[in-house]
């Protein structure tokens, strides 16, 4: 949410007062501002009143939808026991800078027109519509894995993920089964990763690829490979194919069976599951309480 007309008079205006460059690049003073006056063009006057009635009339209508939906997310989350702290709105903030980087939050904020309590009350009010959507929600089984991926060139216009390492899917096929033999040798799995892993991701993790579950940002069929292994240290009984080369997986733990020092891990991943099924769901829990509300909006209509 934005303030209603600010942003837009406040850059007409300082639109008006600005120092410009001639075609010498030398700069020319802008002449004193006359009074209600935005802008003249070939001596035609743009009135400042024109410039706020048009800006009220953009902005104050998304304004009066936004200002409407936070009274319901409010009354939801009231009825509902849902609170949202400080300290949740600055780990919301640290989650956002991150995401953002290398460009800052300060300079996000100033490129959408927010104030940092205007921002702030945007998160809080986000983060109540997310507790709202994820209610009742639980994960299903999570997996931590690692993996070997052997690279192969993709056919010609697939983006290659690991451009200088040319090599035919018959030459990874090779070099998987050669994995293989190694693993039933006795070799143990994070060794090999260092050896022949080729996901420049996971250099220096021993094929750690974290914790993935249904409906994770990794390949489908990875998913489903992963959360089929059983038992600890189990590896897929053959490789699973990509679009540009083949992985083989190792279970390390599961969500229902893992080590306390795997706690955070787990924590992290059912905290980005819930964002996701919060960003598919608040849509729908917002237009229904729209629809079970009684609401006269004089500005929308």
């Amino acid at each position: 949410m934005a303030p209603v007309m600010v942003a837009t008079l406040f850059g007409l205006v300082a639109a008006v007062h600005a120092v410009r460059a001639d075609q010498t690049g030398a700069p020319t003073p802008v002449p004193p501002q006359p009074p209600g006056v935005a802008a003249t063009v070939d001596g035609a006057l743009i009135h400042l009143d024109d410039v706020k009635e048009r800006a009220y009339s953009e902005r104050s209508r998304h304004a009066v939808r936004e200002l409407i939906d936070n009274v319901l997310i409010d009354q939801a989350a009231k009825q509902a026991g849902i609170v949202v702290t400080d300290a949740e709105i600055e780990a919301e903030k640290e989650f956002i800078r991150k995401s953002i980087a290398p460009q800052t939050l300060e300079d996000g904020m100033k490129e959408h027109d927010l104030t940092p309590a205007l921002f702030d009350d945007v998160r809080r009010h986000d983060l109540k519509l997310y507790k709202l959507a994820t209610i009742g929600l639980k994960p299903g089984k999570m997996a931590h894995v690692r993996q070997i991926f052997v690279h192969f060139t993709p056919a010609s216009g697939t983006l290659d993920p690991a451009p200088g390492k040319a090599r035919t899917e018959a030459q990874a096929q090779a070099i998987v089964r050669r994995i293989q033999v190694e693993l039933k040798a006795g070799r143990r799995f994070e060794a090999l990763a260092e050896q022949y892993d080729d996901d420049p991701a996971a250099a220096d993790k021993h094929g750690d690829s974290g914790v993935v579950y249904d409906g994770a940002a990794t390949d489908p069929p990875m998913n489903t490979a992963a959360l089929a292994l059983k038992a600890k240290e189990d590896i897929t009984p053959a490789p699973i194919r990509a679009d540009s080369g083949y992985r083989l997986l190792q279970l390390i733990s599961t969500s229902d069976a893992h080590d306390a020092s795997e706690d955070p891990l787990y924590d992290a991943a059912v905290a980005l599951w819930r964002r996701q099924q919060a960003n598919v769901r608040a849509h729908s829990v917002l237009t229904d309480l729209r629809a079970k509300a009684h609401i006269v909006d004089w500005i929308n209509g």
